[in-house]
């Protein structure tokens, strides 16, 4: 794990035990890191005190689990991981280590991001809800959701045939959305 000062050019390395880490994000007081990684085939998402170095397996368990997301309030962590077939949505609280499924069905939800009120959740999703009805089933092109956290409404904001990829909420914004997609 590398962190990088973008101002200064100062450059801290941090040997980490685990093969392929990614999906790097920062604790809003800026002392963890979170990342998915694999140990012994097992991806799981981990945390390094930056001022420590300590490294610790949060989620240990035998699923697929990736893309992690510090709630504002840093007790939240959400990510994806694998339930049979299909990536679903979870939140784990970090102190009591309590994980919390948030999405269900035969499709694949991935890349969460909390809104800067902690209020709604950001992911990408593969399922069909589209208005469009010429979309076939077997599409499965990945579009914009949000979750409501405090009342559980889903809301689909784009239908995008070409698909939406790893959006996040703009640091400090509860309503703009920087994301990846091809030209429609």
């Amino acid at each position: 794990l590398v962190i990088l000062d973008a101002n200064t050019k100062d450059r801290k390395d941090y040997e980490i035990p685990l093969d392929q880490p990614f999906s790097p994000t920062v604790s809003l007081d800026s002392k963890f890191v979170y990342f998915a990684a694999s140990k012994n085939t097992l991806r799981d998402i981990y945390s390094i005190n930056l001022e420590t170095s300590e490294l610790r397996n949060i989620t240990n368990d035998e699923e697929f689990d990736s893309a992690p997301s510090v709630s504002p309030d840093g007790r939240t962590i959400a990510y994806a991981s694998f339930v049979k077939d299909f990536q679903k949505i979870f939140l784990l609280d970090i102190n009591t280590g309590i994980k919390t499924q948030l999405t269900f069905n035969r499709y694949n939800d991935n890349t969460p991001s909390f809104s800067e009120d902690g209020r709604l959740l950001l992911y990408q999703s593969d399922e069909i809800r589209s208005v469009n009805l010429s979309r076939k089933q077997e599409d499965r092109i990945w579009n914009l959701y949000t979750m409501d956290l405090q009342t559980g409404q889903v809301n689909q904001w784009t239908d995008v045939y070409s698909g939406v990829f790893t959006p996040r909420f703009e640091r400090g914004s509860n309503d703009k959305v920087v994301l990846a997609s091809w030209a429609d």
